[in-house]
């Protein structure tokens, strides 16, 4: 993790990764191995990685100045009075320069982001079959956990969820079902207009049939559309990416 954020092109987001790195991962790897089951191991390494790579996929680049750029490698074998005459030169810029002035980055939405980097990288192989579902017991776990960063009502788990509705209502017992019908961590994104969690409903293409379509007709869902993301954005930091899961997680249909 040091190596990536020392590498990092948006160097103003060091400091602050940094101490978000320290806040989640050790404590989030260590109750995971502890606690939970995935699909296929994997190596503190492998996770601390995935978190990194999600990351730069959110990350923006780092801004450079306008002008005319002078390639390092030739500004050193040009003479020294012609490199200081582009020092004093105002349209001239050194390579990957920051710009004077620009705006500092947002606390809330990086650790959003950084939120949603962990929860995919830890939890996104976890083990679901007929008796566990490590997935939803994930997920409990962490929103009751870390709190920085709020999940809608419905990824609460269902006891405090159920507390919440009877204590508006001022009546009843807390209610509350099955973990998986009041949404998981994973059901949400994050928007960085609002900086807020929202659900994967909203990027659910609509669906339009063509009647002269073939006997195969993909119907994009919540699950397709995560998992469409997920693959694109990784995929175009030229990333490696292997979906993991039970028979029916539409995992092959995302990759079509």
């Amino acid at each position: 993790m040091d190596s990536w954020l020392a590498g990092l092109e948006a160097s103003e987001f060091r400091p602050l990764l940094a101490v978000l790195f320290d806040r989640y991962v050790e404590a989030t790897m260590e109750h995971c191995r502890r606690n939970f089951r995935a699909v296929v191991p994997l190596p503190a390494v492998s996770q601390a990685a995935t978190v990194c790579q999600i990351l730069g996929s959110l990350l923006p680049k780092a801004r450079a100045a306008s002008g005319p750029a002078c390639p390092a490698r030739l500004c050193a074998r040009r003479p020294p009075h012609h490199a200081r005459f582009n020092m004093k030169n105002p349209a001239w810029r050194a390579p990957q320069e920051t710009v004077r002035g620009t705006p500092p980055p947002d606390k809330r939405l990086l650790e959003h982001q950084f939120v949603f980097a962990c929860v995919w990288a830890f939890g996104g192989t976890m083990l679901v079959d007929k008796v566990s579902d490590y997935r939803a017991q994930f997920s409990k776990w962490w929103v009751s956990e870390w709190k920085a960063v709020p999940f809608p009502d419905k990824a609460r788990p269902p006891g405090m969820r159920g507390a919440m509705h009877a204590q508006r209502r001022g009546r009843g017992r807390p209610t509350g079902g099955r973990g998986r019908e009041q949404g998981l961590v994973f059901d949400y994104y994050v928007d960085e207009a609002a900086v807020a969690m929202v659900s994967w409903e909203a990027r659910v293409p609509a669906f339009a049939y063509a009647p002269d379509a073939s006997a195969a007709v993909f119907v994009p869902t919540m699950e397709t559309a995560r998992l469409t993301y997920l693959l694109d954005t990784l995929v175009a930091r030229r990333h490696h990416v292997m979906f993991v899961g039970s028979t029916g997680a539409r995992a092959q249909a995302a990759c079509d």
